[in-house]
């Protein structure tokens, strides 16, 4: 496996991993009404954005995309692995990348994440810190506001 600087055309496949991510594991936390919102809820511009400020990585094996991650002002964002990869420690290397990354370029040494309820013991593993509980305005699905201090 190795981690790299995604691509504009690495995009649809990300879009994939993501729906297939919240399809896969957000039902056992969320109603199906909030696993829609969830799945609905994507601007690829954002996307396209991160790309070009080359703060978006991709892991791959060989020539397949499993899994994304990256960092857009002060937070990270858009950590995704394909389900059938997870536990595999693709998102904790993807961290391992993205956050001295955002150390060195974003100005801050605080990063954030809205996390989806069921990745919280990932999050945690990882160093980030329970701040608190935040409510989706739109249908009032929780999620978790964490954070991590970087050294």
């Amino acid at each position: 496996m190795q981690i790299r600087l995604a691509r504009r055309e690495d995009i649809p496949r990300i879009l994939e991993i993501r729906h297939h991510t919240f399809s896969h594991f957000a039902p056992s936390a969320y109603s199906q009404a909030e696993v829609q919102l969830l799945l609905d809820d994507v601007d690829p511009s954002e996307f396209v954005r991160m790309v070009e400020q080359a703060s978006l990585f991709v892991a791959e094996d060989g020539a397949v995309v499993l899994g994304c991650g990256g960092w857009l002002l002060d937070a990270l964002r858009h950590m995704y692995v394909s389900p059938e990869s997870t536990r595999t420690g693709i998102g904790s290397a993807l961290l391992r990348v993205v956050e001295p990354d955002f150390l060195a370029r974003s100005g801050h040494d605080v990063i954030r994440a809205g996390v989806i309820l069921y990745a919280k013991a990932f999050y945690e593993k990882n160093g980030y810190e329970f701040v608190s509980m935040a409510a989706d305005p739109r249908d009032g699905s929780e999620f978790y506001i964490m954070r991590k201090n970087l050294p």
